[in-house]
């Protein structure tokens, strides 16, 4: 199955997002904004996988997000540096299993409490592609 995520795909207010089994997901700019409630987001066996830029929200959001993980996502694609940017404050960070050819400068820029990247396919790191500010990475 095929799934381009947009912020009119999803209800107005949702807590918990989970996506899984899919042979490509493109999540696009501005997905998630106004999703203050939402506590977790997981992404599970994905082929292929889009993170336009700003891929969460455009601008910055007061939520708080408990858990997000990406997991066994075979290919990840981020089409800018930006693409994560925005991204609430998370308790627990998980990557596993995740495929990523290039990972650009601040593609991987998130904050959160604890940081797990797990089995891991990268390819190649540009300059500063990887930030956190856990206290557990």
């Amino acid at each position: 199955e095929v799934l381009e995520l947009t912020s009119s795909s999803l209800p107005h207010s949702i807590s918990t997002l989970s996506l899984s089994n899919l042979a490509s997901l493109t999540i696009k700019t501005n997905t998630f904004s106004g999703q203050e409630d939402l506590k977790e987001l997981s992404l599970e066996n994905i082929e292929k996988m889009v993170l336009e830029k700003f891929s969460y929200s455009s601008s910055e959001l007061s939520g708080h997000i408990t858990h997000f993980k990406m997991e066994d996502i075979k290919q990840l694609q981020m089409e800018s540096g930006n693409s994560l940017d925005n991204f609430p404050q998370c308790s627990h960070v998980v990557f596993k299993k995740v495929g990523l050819k290039t990972v650009p400068t601040g593609g991987l820029k998130l904050y959160s409490d604890t940081m797990r990247i797990e089995d891991c396919d990268i390819g190649e790191l540009n300059k500063e592609s990887v930030y956190s500010d856990s206290q557990t990475f």
